[in-house]
């Protein structure tokens, strides 16, 4: 491999770059699996599938982590017939191999840093197609944020401009069902010439074609404005994918819009027996002494705070572990519930923010240091699918109730006011928030749901994978097994059957580009909740929303409980 790596000036990790033109297009043919003919003679066939390299993966319901092969086959424009290109690349993976027809390039052992690779003109072809061929070991989950790039251009010489923005009146890209949904694109192009083809395509969060159109003009230094109205939209999730072609060149953009998500149905119906089986389930933890215990953690208590660890029984022999986090004045406090995400091992160090709240930071069985008796793990198999074949011993029974037992060590305690305790979580825990609230309702005052999951299961299988594989798993593994088995368990703790339980303020958070907890996912349940509700959507936010939705969500939940804004 003896072409040169070039480093280049933005080499920050992640950096967002503004969209440059690239020689080749963003759709790719992608292979699972690892063998080196497939660089160069393998045909395409079903094996390979298309893959938009602007698009996250998982959007596009292609696993991640497996190593993989992308092609892409290119000419080379008679433009630059005697000038060697550069691939500019990078992916957030653990290693990228680069071949060209079929021999090897470069190979990025860091290829989260945006390198460089030439591409020496004399291995091209002229005259027929080259193919480029990547080897992906490792490519990582995103939650749909998409960071990777990969362009073509000419190595000695400037590229010319062609990009793209585009632009929406309202600042969350939400419209009313009754109007007409329109947004603009501004071209931005110099040094093009001949023809811009620009196209719009436009997709429902369930992946149907919505809307298609394209607009031709003459290149000319400068802008241009072009308007698209797909027009009265259903309520719902939509992606817009934007591209632009010029003298061979290629950008792309992409973006989404909501259409009075307020008004999103569920077509899920609640379980015959729903409030049986939670009756029962609530008769079993009672009968389950909670032998509570709480310990003092020197070493992270401050003079803000005192640290203390607290162990406490729950259903099916599991013992539950949380952290507790009193304020060191003396006094009698609200408190919040803290449930965690997926996979997710909570600190306390994360919640020493206040010194006028109680937080009791809980992990759930399976999850952290509450994994001793039940720990299947988060791969495939893993948690989530765990005996899903079983209604009355499924996994999320029990971590709802292992919630409700955290509830009530809260109301045990002389400095919690046991009429101001708040649940708040996000992705998995935006889930188990919202179940909490509603099992619960009495012992719960506001609920905070982040870029929730566990509602709406039979949308979630329509929209996005992330569940199937794993429920597959578990169907394949036990003996008669059934996918209506699958069907009844999730249908028994989707929140979007409990939501109308709740009677606190709920709020919600929602980032559009969410690959993992889809927003419709998220809406579903949050329009079957009756009490005082608001919502929050981050239209450039992938799965994990990051500060803003910390503070808003930190702020409304305080509110609530009758604390000063901080």
């Amino acid at each position: 491999m003896n072409a040169r790596l070039l480093p280049l000036l933005f080499a920050l990790l992640f950096c967002r770059l503004p969209a440059q033109p690239s020689l080749t297009d963003l759709d790719w043919s992608l292979r699972y699996g690892d063998d080196p003919a497939w660089a160069e003679v393998e045909p395409a066939g079903p094996l390979w599938h298309p893959i938009n390299l602007g698009i996250s993966w998982e959007r596009q319901n292609l696993p991640n982590y497996a190593t993989a092969w992308l092609r892409h086959d290119f000419a080379w424009p008679e433009t630059w017939a005697a000038q060697p290109l550069a691939l500019d690349l990078r992916m957030g993976a653990e290693r990228v191999d680069i071949y060209l027809n079929g021999q090897p390039l470069a190979r990025l052992d860091s290829p989260k840093v945006l390198a460089r690779v030439e591409v020496p003109a004399g291995a091209l072809r002229r005259g027929s197609a080259n193919r480029l061929a990547l080897r992906v070991a490792g490519h990582a989950w995103t939650g749909g944020s998409n960071d990777d790039i990969v362009r073509l251009v000419p190595r000695d010489a400037a590229a010319p401009t062609l990009d793209v923005e585009v632009v929406y009146g309202p600042a969350d890209h939400g419209f009313r069902v009754q109007d007409d949904t329109t947004f603009e694109t501004r071209v931005h192009t110099a040094g093009v010439a001949g023809a811009v083809v620009a196209s719009v395509r436009v997709v429902s969060d369930f992946h149907a074609e919505v809307y298609v159109s394209e607009q031709t003009f003459a290149a000319a230094d400068g802008s241009r404005t072009l308007h698209w109205t797909p027009g009265r939209l259903p309520p719902g999730f939509y992606q817009a994918q934007v591209r632009v072609s010029a003298a061979g060149y290629h950008a792309q953009h992409v973006s989404w819009l909501a259409v009075d998500p307020t008004r999103i149905p569920s077509s899920a119906r609640p379980p015959a027996d729903l409030d049986a089986y939670w009756a029962r389930a609530k008769r079993e933890l009672a009968a389950v002494p909670p032998a509570f215990r709480v310990v003092k953690d020197e070493p992270r208590s401050d003079a803000r705070h005192t640290v203390y660890t607290v162990e406490m029984a729950s259903v099916e022999g599991v013992t539950l572990r949380a952290w507790y986090i009193v304020p060191a004045k003396p006094g009698r406090y609200p408190a919040v519930l803290d449930v965690p995400g997926y996979s997710v091992a909570q600190q306390p160090e994360w919640f020493l923010d206040d010194d006028d709240l109680i937080h009791l930071v809980l992990d759930i069985r399976g999850h952290g240091r509450s994994a001793e008796v039940l720990n299947p793990g988060f791969g495939l198999p893993g948690f989530v699918g765990y005996r899903v074949n079983e209604p009355e011993h499924y996994v999320y029974k029990g971590a709802y109730l292992d919630c409700g037992r955290a509830l009530e060590f809260l109301a045990t305690r002389p400095e919690v006011d046991a009429k101001r305790i708040g649940v708040m979580g996000g992705s998995q825990g935006g889930g188990l928030a919202f179940a909490t609230a509603a099992l619960f309702p009495e012992r719960v005052a506001a609920c905070g749901a982040g870029m929730p999951y566990l509602g709406a299961f039979r949308d979630h299988l329509l929209i996005r994978d992330v569940y199937r594989g794993e429920m597959q798993v578990h169907v394949d593994r036990y003996p008669g097994a059934t996918w209506l088995d699958v069907d009844r368990s999730m249908a028994l703790v989707d929140t979007v059957h409990l939501a109308p339980r709740i009677r606190c303020p709920v709020i919600m958070g929602t980032g559009l580009f969410d690959d993992d907890c889809p927003s419709h996912i998220g809406f579903a349940v949050y329009n079957a909740v009756t009490s005082p509700k608001r919502y929050l959507v981050y239209p450039d936010e992938a799965h994990l929303l990051g500060a803003r939705w910390r503070a808003a969500s930190r702020a409304f939940v305080r509110e609530s409980l009758g604390l000063p804004e901080r």
